[in-house]
């Protein structure tokens, strides 16, 4: 008997390996549930990067060729202005044409859930600076901001309206403006 030959396992080497591999996925387990929470954190950024660069270019190529703009408080009206722009109380840019029933310039899917916030400062008589943010749940995910030279008010052909006190943010605003055209010479 003494030739005996065992094969297998003991129960206690089964336990010590199941000890190690349980320990072993436990940490890989929470290496892919950080690694997911990144990756959740960066698409949600990187989104709301994309509404605040689109946005803010839409804004800025809107008003660069405008002329008569005026930065009013909300709910003012535009009866001497062709165009408005402004944010609406669900965070979304809302443009209005001719006195058009205004419409969110990339509609509500677009946002998923996130808001806007637009600031407008005077830099000279016809030089803004445009600052948008973009909100989750009141938190800032993203913010950018450019300087636009008004090119036809630089030239003499209108004015800049600013309805607010000097070295003031215009937080939210309604922005009124008529777009340049070869007519209106």
């Amino acid at each position: 008997m003494a030739d005996k030959k065992q094969y297998g396992f003991t129960l206690v080497e089964i336990i010590v390996s199941l000890l190690v591999a349980s320990v072993i996925l436990s940490f890989a387990g929470v290496f892919i549930f950080i690694g997911e929470r990144i990756f959740a954190d960066f698409t949600d950024k990187n989104h709301a990067k994309i509404i605040g660069d689109s946005s803010l270019e839409f804004v800025t190529k809107t008003l660069r060729y405008s002329n008569n703009v005026k930065i009013a408080y909300s709910g003012e009206p535009i009866a001497e202005y062709q165009n408005a722009l402004w944010i609406s109380p669900q965070g979304q840019l809302f443009y209005e044409n001719n006195n058009q029933s205004g419409f969110s310039v990339f509609g509500n899917e677009f946002y998923s859930g996130k808001q806007l916030s637009l600031e407008i400062s005077m830099l000279s008589d016809h030089c803004i600076l445009i600052g948008i943010y973009v909100l989750k749940n009141g938190e800032s995910l993203y913010f950018s901001h450019t300087a636009v030279s008004l090119i036809n008010i630089s030239l003499g052909d209108g004015i800049v309206d600013f309805k607010f006190p000097e070295e003031t943010t215009a937080d939210n605003p309604t922005v009124l403006f008529n777009m340049y055209s070869a007519e209106n010479e």
